[in-house]
């Protein structure tokens, strides 16, 4: 997908890779692009989440759903 350049994959991750991720979000059909703010105890700060920023210009959020 030429949205993503190559800065985003569908992937099955382990809760370990999650805890070190810079930046998570989740996607699907009715919700959009949802950034994640925290797993577990590991907060995500979402002021700095450049990936999921540019997901959600290109193909929006919850907010363009309701």
């Amino acid at each position: 997908m030429r949205a993503l350049k190559n800065k985003a994959v569908e992937a099955t991750v382990t809760a370990t890779e999650l805890l070190v991720a810079q930046e998570v979000f989740v996607t699907n059909a009715l919700l959009g692009v949802m950034p994640v703010s925290q797993v577990d105890d590991r907060r995500y700060d979402l002021a700095k989440n450049p990936v999921t920023r540019e997901l959600l210009a290109v193909f929006g959020g919850l907010g363009d759903k309701v």
